[in-house]
C-alpha cells in the first residue's frame, strides 16, 4: 500500500560546495595550485558565490498578427561573484593573482573556475574569467566582506539530480521510486522529476 502523500524532503548545505580556480600565476609562480573560492577553510561570507548570465538566452517577437519569433542567442557570458570574509586568507592569494595578471595583456583573462556542490551533483565551469576590478575594501567597527567579481566568457552550467531522498511508504511494484529519484525494477520509461 503506497501512502497518497509522498512529500519530496532532501537537504542542502553549502559545506558541500567546492569552487577552485586556475589560471596563469596559479602553477607555482604567485601560489601553489588552484584557489578555493569555497569550501572547508575558505572564509566565505554568509552569501556565498553567484553565478549571472549577462544577457537573456532568448528574444521573442511579436508581430502585428500576434505570429511569434524567438531569437537564441549564442552568448553564453556572465559574472561570477564570490564573498568572502574579511578574515579570509583567500583575499591574500586573489590579490596576489590580480596583481600578477594585470601586469600582461596575455595573463588577462585566461582564469578556470570550477563549481561543484558535490551532494546535489550540481556543477558550473566558467572559462576566460578575468577580474572586474579591485574589491571595494573599507576598514570600520564591523569587519566587511570582500566581494570579487569575475567576467566569464563562458558559462557551462549544469544542475545535478538533487539529494539522496527517503519515501516512507515506498511500494515495491513495478515504476516505484528509490533512493535518489531512481526507478526500481519495471518502471522503464517513467519520466521521473
Amino acid at each position: 500500500m503506497t501512502n497518497p502523500y509522498n512529500p519530496y524532503y532532501g537537504t542542502y548545505s553549502f559545506m558541500d560546495v567546492y569552487c577552485v580556480m586556475s589560471g596563469p600565476g596559479t602553477e607555482g609562480l604567485v601560489i601553489n595550485g588552484p584557489v578555493p573560492f569555497a569550501g572547508p577553510n575558505s572564509g566565505s561570507a554568509e552569501e556565498g558565490v553567484t553565478v549571472t548570465l549577462s544577457e537573456e538566452t532568448n528574444t521573442q517577437t511579436i508581430g502585428a498578427d500576434g505570429s511569434v519569433m524567438n531569437s537564441l542567442h549564442a552568448s553564453r557570458a556572465g559574472t561570477a561573484t564570490f564573498r568572502l570574509l574579511k578574515t579570509s586568507p583567500i583575499n591574500n592569494a586573489l590579490q596576489m593573482l590580480y596583481n600578477y595578471q594585470r601586469v600582461q595583456s596575455n595573463r588577462w583573462g585566461q582564469n578556470t573556475i570550477t563549481i561543484e556542490d558535490i551532494s546535489r551533483g550540481d556543477k558550473y565551469t566558467l572559462q576566460g574569467c578575468a577580474f572586474v576590478r579591485m574589491p571595494t575594501n573599507s576598514y570600520a567597527k564591523i569587519g566587511n566582506t570582500i566581494e570579487w567579481e569575475m567576467h566569464v566568457a563562458l558559462v557551462d552550467p549544469m544542475l545535478g539530480v538533487g539529494t539522496n531522498y527517503y519515501v516512507p511508504y515506498a511500494a515495491t511494484s513495478a515504476g516505484a521510486m528509490g533512493a535518489a529519484g531512481t526507478a526500481t525494477a519495471g518502471g522503464a520509461g517513467d519520466i521521473l522529476f
